[in-house]
């Protein structure tokens, strides 16, 4: 009996060092490899530069979670100019955003079950349907801001709605189903300044399934907008590298605009992986 009571003593004290180390991680953070994209970065993206334009970076704490993220928001239209800072903290079961003047710009709640649930309050709510992500509702009301459709295998994100003023935009993909790829993102996939808080997640990495599985060849923005900002353009994704770990290294993305405007950039993905 004495021999059993200490082995749960043992155990307790054990879990209780466990959540004091380190008693919040996202989920998503570490998947499948235990890796999480670092920066991501192409040559060119603001005009009379030749030198790497950094997308986002961030840097982890002694705990391997993210402590801080610089990043810039990008508006397919232009390129991307300001550069903001965030610090993060962790108290129970959130994530909290602090911008360089000290405010909280974000405070992310996720639920038992370790989905984000709701940011700020219920300025944004997160909608699961099958235990994947279906819809981000905006404020109070019901109505959706952003949906999302998956293809057959329930893997890869087949079509994004952006809702606004009674329209939508819309952002479709199409996949390579025989390559398969463990780790992978694509994050300059802008469509307007109403939806970057999206993109934003997206650089976070803590929305599985905001990435795909299998490797994204193209994709097409279109709109219930006669005229919509921005226009409407098809991107396709090529020469891909892949490390022998499974984990996407760089590829190349066209974009043909509605205008006879073809953008050519060459994207690399740093990585940090965790022991």
């Amino acid at each position: 009996m004495r021999k059993a009571y200490l082995i749960y003593i043992s155990l307790l004290l054990f879990g209780l060092y466990a959540c004091k180390k380190n008693d919040f991680i996202p989920p998503g953070m570490f998947q499948k490899i235990k890796c999480d994209y670092s920066q991501a970065y192409a040559p060119g993206l603001i005009p009379e530069t030749t030198g790497p334009i950094y997308l986002f970076t961030k840097t982890y704490d002694a705990n391997n979670r993210l402590s801080e993220i610089s990043f810039r928001l990008r508006n397919v239209a232009y390129f991307p100019v300001d550069l903001y800072r965030y610090t993060v903290s962790y108290p129970q079961g959130h994530m909290v955003f602090t911008g360089m003047k000290g405010e909280t710009v974000y405070d992310f709640a996720f639920n038992k079950q370790g989905q984000l649930d709701h940011v700020n309050g219920n300025d944004i709510r997160f909608i699961y349907t099958g235990n994947k992500l279906s819809e981000i509702v905006k404020g109070i009301e019901s109505e959706p801001f952003i949906q999302m459709s998956y293809d057959k295998t329930n893997k890869n994100i087949s079509k994004l709605k952006f809702f606004h003023s009674g329209a939508y935009d819309t952002i479709q993909y199409v996949y390579d189903y025989s390559r398969k790829i463990k780790e992978q993102v694509y994050p300059d996939d802008m469509i307007g300044d109403a939806f970057t808080f999206y993109f934003f997640l997206k650089y976070l990495n803590i929305l599985p399934d905001l990435q795909p599985e299998n490797m994204l060849t193209s994709s097409t923005y279109g709109s219930t907008v006669f005229y919509p900002y921005p226009s409407f353009y098809d991107r396709v994704y090529s020469n891909h590298i892949i490390d022998k770990e499974g984990k996407l290294l760089s590829y190349t993305q066209t974009s043909h605009r509605s205008y006879d405007l073809t953008m050519v950039e060459n994207w690399t993905i740093d990585w940090k992986c965790f022991k």
